[in-house]
């Protein structure tokens, strides 16, 4: 996304979007991905969390109690389901 203080804007989705659009506007205009973006206003909260190692699914289900399978109608969801379901 690319901000001016006028007031334009223009988005881009991925780093090469990003680099195309700061090309094609003056240096009065900052662009930033929309990823980008959502780091800044909310993002930095979670920070400690975001670059913790990956949890695996189990883990996960487990933390949340998913200790049994799951009969939905006909279909028995395995407890290795549901943890992939929720994490």
């Amino acid at each position: 996304m690319c901000q001016a203080t006028a007031g334009l804007a223009a988005e881009g989705l991925q780093k090469g979007g990003k680099a195309l659009a700061a090309g094609g506007f003056p240096s009065t205009v900052r662009c930033d991905t929309a990823y980008a973006k959502a780091y800044a206003a909310l993002g930095h909260r979670y920070a400690r969390r975001l670059s913790s190692p990956r949890q695996p699914a189990w883990k996960i289900g487990a933390a949340l109690g998913i200790t049994r399978p799951v009969r939905i109608e006909k279909r028995d969801l395995t407890r290795r389901t549901l943890s992939r379901a929720v994490a």
